[in-house]
């Protein structure tokens, strides 16, 4: 969907918002499931505040010499077997994957969270050529069916409570016996993974974002507590990578003390989970955003060890000629 500033209408919007019992009550389970998870998670790694400043650190670094990375990264994808497009502006970048979509014949595309996609309209850009997008995470699943915009990054619908899923997957879901049980969240999960299943195997392009793009190696990588991106990933013949260019860090032994540090922060610590799935992928499309494009048929693997690097900012220690890419927020 096509979103549009609602800050002039702050006031009237916050007002009604406050009075709107079931968004308080959707709202009111952020405490517990959020800020006290969040907590909980940090406080079982006794070094995550010295991880913080040093992913702190490490980002100020590569922000100094972005264009060194992003050099580093684009020579590892195209080494792979990948391809590195860059895009200025929202609508450059839907171009470029739109366009990719056409020249494969695609018909339909599945889509992990990205929240980069949202912001450039992608789906919008898609269905106007007569491409269907699929969002296969679930929050974001429930919130295209009922065509709103996400309301928290990690979180697309916690403004919504389970009554509010069950009646739009009994108005969507037609075909489905009217009388089944859905009073359980289970019962909710398991409707949405039969109905995603078929999506998957149908698709002939996912598209995913990236908490991580890694110089050294040219690899993407997402941390995500759904298996809908991994599929999103392997099963479609194209995968596309949608990331802005600061996700970049210079290894994969960055890439683990990021991980790391996210403990405290990431969905999977906000659920109250101990660990993440991380889904390394050695291709990708780019945008200023990059946009990095593959065929699949390359591996994916992951190794970590400790927060250093070193090596690899010593060897990429030299200025390149790159200009500065304006990253948008």
């Amino acid at each position: 969907m096509t979103a549009y500033p609602t800050s002039p209408q702050f006031k009237e919007n916050a007002r009604a918002a406050l009075a709107d019992g079931q968004l308080q009550k959707a709202l009111g389970n952020v405490r517990t499931n959020f800020i006290a998870k969040r907590a909980s998670a940090a406080d079982r790694l006794p070094e995550f505040e010295a991880l913080r400043d040093q992913a702190r650190d490490l980002r100020d670094h590569v922000l100094a010499h972005l264009d060194v990375y992003l050099e580093a990264y684009e020579r590892k994808v195209i080494e792979s077997g990948g391809h590195v497009h860059w895009a200025r502006t929202a609508e450059e970048a839907s171009r470029i994957i739109v366009d990719l979509a056409k020249s494969r014949g695609a018909r339909s595309v599945a889509k992990g969270k990205s929240m980069v996609s949202e912001e450039i309209g992608l789906n919008a850009a898609l269905e106007r050529a007569g491409i269907k997008a699929v969002e296969t995470d679930l929050g974001e699943y429930i919130i295209q069916l009922r065509g709103e915009a996400p309301s928290h990054i990690i979180a697309p619908a916690v403004h919504l409570n389970q009554e509010d899923v069950e009646a739009e997957f009994r108005r969507v879901h037609t075909w489905l016996p009217r009388d089944r049980d859905l009073s359980e969240p289970e019962s909710l999960l398991a409707e949405a993974r039969a109905e995603l299943r078929a999506k998957f195997l149908a698709a002939d392009i996912g598209v995913t974002g990236a908490n991580f793009l890694v110089a050294e190696t040219g690899t993407s990588i997402i941390v995500t507590n759904e298996g809908n991106g991994d599929l999103s990933q392997i099963l479609p013949r194209v995968h596309v990578v949608v990331a802005s260019i600061e996700k970049i860090v210079p290894t994969l032994e960055d890439a683990a003390g990021f991980v790391l540090a996210q403990q405290g922060a990431h969905p999977v610590a906000l659920f109250g989970q101990k660990a993440a799935v991380l889904f390394v992928a050695l291709e990708v499309l780019q945008i200023n955003f990059l946009v990095r494009d593959v065929d699949v048929a390359t591996q994916h693997h992951f190794a970590a060890a400790g927060f250093k690097g070193q090596q690899m900012r010593a060897q990429l220690g030299q200025k390149s000629k790159l200009g500065g890419l304006a990253v948008l927020a």
